[in-house]
C-alpha cells in the first residue's frame, strides 16, 4: 500500500500486543499511524481469541481454524469503531478489512466514512469465520445496499465484472468457493 499510495495517509489496526509492535517498529517512520485496538461495531474492551500457533486466526469470537489444535490465548483488548477513529476530515479510498470473521461489524461501525467518502472497500466473507458471529449472506449483502456498494469477488472486480445477487453472494459464502470480496459505489446512485 505504501508502494501504491506513498503520499496517502495510512492506518493500520492490530490488537496483538507483538504484532503491533513489529508494525510500529516497522512502519511508523514511514508515516504509517499504528493503532493498538481491535475494529468492531461497539467500543468497549472485550476477550480476544489469541491464536499463538496461528496468530492470522486471531479474533474477537472463536471460529473453524485450519489448524489440528489451536494454541487459545485469551487476551483483553480495547474495541473501536472505525468511525470514531478516522478524522471526518480526512479522504480515505481504501478499507481492506481481514478480521476473521468480523468483518461485517467493522463496516458497520464504519457507516459514516463509507457513506461520506465513498471508499473501495476489499474484504474477506466466508463460511467457517463470519457465521461465528451470526452473520449470514443477506444481512452482508443488505449493509452494502444501505451504503449504496455493489459488491464483487476480488477476480471479478479486477475483470471488470459483474457484480453479485444476494443469491450469488450466499452460494459463494455456503459453498467457500470465494472468500475475497469487493465493495465499490453503485454508478446508478
Amino acid at each position: 500500500m505504501l508502494a501504491l499510495s506513498p503520499d496517502g495517509k495510512h492506518f493500520a489496526f492490530e490488537p496483538i500486543p507483538e504484532l503491533n509492535k513489529n508494525l510500529h517498529l516497522n512502519y511508523d517512520l514511514k508515516g504509517v499511524l499504528v493503532f493498538s485496538y481491535a475494529l468492531s461495531d461497539e467500543s468497549g474492551k472485550t476477550a480476544f481469541q489469541l491464536v499463538k500457533n496461528a496468530p492470522a486466526y486471531s479474533g474477537l469470537k472463536q471460529r473453524t481454524y485450519a489448524v489440528a489444535q489451536p494454541d487459545i490465548e485469551v487476551i483483553d483488548v480495547e474495541v473501536k469503531r472505525l468511525d470514531e477513529v478516522i478524522p471526518s476530515d480526512v479522504a480515505i479510498s481504501l478499507i481492506k478489512v481481514d478480521v476473521e470473521g468480523a468483518e461485517y461489524q467493522v463496516l458497520k461501525g464504519a457507516e459514516a466514512l463509507i457513506l461520506s467518502q465513498k471508499p473501495t472497500i476489499l474484504f474477506e466473507f466466508g463460511l467457517g469465520a463470519a457465521d461465528h458471529y451470526d452473520v449470514h449472506p443477506q444481512q452482508m449483502f443488505e449493509l452494502m445496499e444501505q451504503y449504496h456498494m455493489d459488491i464483487f469477488t476480488l477476480k471479478s472486480f479486477l475483470k471488470d465484472g459483474a457484480a453479485l445477487s444476494a443469491v450469488e453472494l450466499g452460494h459463494h459464502f455456503r459453498e467457500n468457493s470465494e472468500y475475497y470480496f469487493v465493495a465499490f459505489p453503485k454508478t446508478n446512485v
